[in-house]
């Protein structure tokens, strides 16, 4: 017997045993009942309608078996039906959360999940959702603050603060057109506002410049100029009231002046320095009223020297006069009282002597030679018929 022969029969000998292992083994048609039921009872169709099949196979007559099948065949094609509307379902709802309607996509997912209960992914994209419109509202929330203080920013012409705060905003939503508007004016007024300061600096400098050199409406026209770049400005405010102020002043000190010198030139001495007196309190830098001051004390002091002299000269006249009237040369008493009466008009008593001269001598005539004194009064030839 060949090697190969007994191969053959070795391996039908071992087939033979396999076969009634199985026929010992296999369970049965009760066993794939009570199998299938329970698998039924957990909607587990697929493992249930096998073990049916089974079981018709052990009992090709039983007919609970067959009734289960067809049940189950009803059933899936039932599951099938609801498996097509829960993705139908899943998908409307993929496609609102693509375009961004992300509450119409939860409220697809709820309904994809009434169809199959079991399923896990509806649940998953609700959660993932409302996550996400957590973070949109809390986002939305804070683009909302910063575009609310850009604003208040702005109003308070506050450029530079207001552009930072759209630019925070433009970081959450780069996509914002208002915002982007926004940004594009805030920098154009940006650039004006700059342009702006630095001719608001040229005219307070011009304007300061100008009151140093007390040219003081000039000043004043450069910080009203300034004023109208800044209209809030609190120090071009202040400027235009010192420069008002020293607008004021620079009257009055001219006025005083003016008629102080008006008085200096009439020789009212006293008047004249009341007035600049005035002047210099209303102005003290100015040296003008003192040195006008020191010329009329200058001056006082000269008239009261030459009245003393005049007062010295009038009394030796007149007793140089008294002395030829006594002596009786009225001729020339009569020139000496007219001499003095040159130098104090408004006494009396040498007109009471020239009278009783004229008296004295009522016949005749005299001869009167009058001449000019150092104090400049002119004494002019006479000739007086007696």
């Amino acid at each position: 017997m060949s090697v190969s022969f007994h191969k053959i029969l070795l391996t039908l000998f071992f087939f033979g045993i396999f076969l009634f292992s199985v026929a010992q083994t296999a369970p049965s048609y009760q066993e794939l009942i009570i199998k299938a039921d329970a698998y039924l009872e957990k909607k587990d169709y697929y493992n249930a309608k096998t073990s049916y099949q089974l079981a018709v196979q052990r009992d090709p007559n039983a007919e609970y078996p067959k009734k289960k099948i067809a049940e189950i065949i009803q059933k899936l094609n039932e599951e099938m039906d609801v498996r097509i509307l829960y993705e139908e379902k899943m998908q409307q709802a993929a496609n609102a959360y693509t375009n961004n309607e992300l509450v119409m996509a939860i409220g697809l997912y709820k309904e994809a999940a009434t169809y199959v209960s079991s399923e896990g992914k509806p649940k998953q994209e609700i959660l993932r959702i409302e996550k996400e419109l957590a973070e949109l509202k809390s986002k939305q929330d804070k683009f909302a603050a910063l575009v609310l203080e850009g604003k208040t920013a702005r109003q308070k012409q506050d450029f530079q603060t207001a552009l930072l705060k759209y630019e925070e905003a433009k970081l959450i939503f780069p996509a914002k057109s208002e915002v982007l508007t926004e940004i594009a004016q805030l920098k154009l007024l940006l650039n004006q506002q700059s342009a702006n300061e630095t001719k608001f600096k040229q005219w307070i400098a011009d304007g300061d410049k100008q009151m140093e050199q007390n040219r003081f409406q000039a000043a004043l026209k450069s910080y009203q100029a300034a004023l109208a770049l800044q209209i809030d400005d609190p120090n071009a405010k202040n400027r235009m009231a010192v420069a008002n102020q020293s607008i004021k002043k620079e009257e009055l000190f001219n006025a005083a002046v003016e008629k102080g010198d008006a008085f200096y030139i009439a020789l009212e001495l006293e008047s004249a320095q009341q007035f600049y007196e005035s002047a210099k309190k209303i102005w003290p830098e100015k040296t003008y009223p003192s040195n006008m001051l020191t010329k009329i004390e200058e001056a006082k002091k000269r008239r009261a020297f030459d009245l003393t002299l005049l007062d010295e000269e009038y009394k030796k006249r007149i007793v140089a006069a008294d002395n030829q009237f006594v002596n009786k040369k009225y001729e020339l008493a009569y020139d000496l009282y007219i001499r003095a009466l040159n130098l104090k008009p408004e006494e009396e008593y040498p007109q009471k002597q020239i009278q009783q001269i004229d008296k004295l001598l009522s016949t005749g005539s005299i001869q009167v030679n009058c001449e000019v004194n150092e104090n400049g009064l002119a004494l002019a030839e006479a000739f007086v018929e007696l």
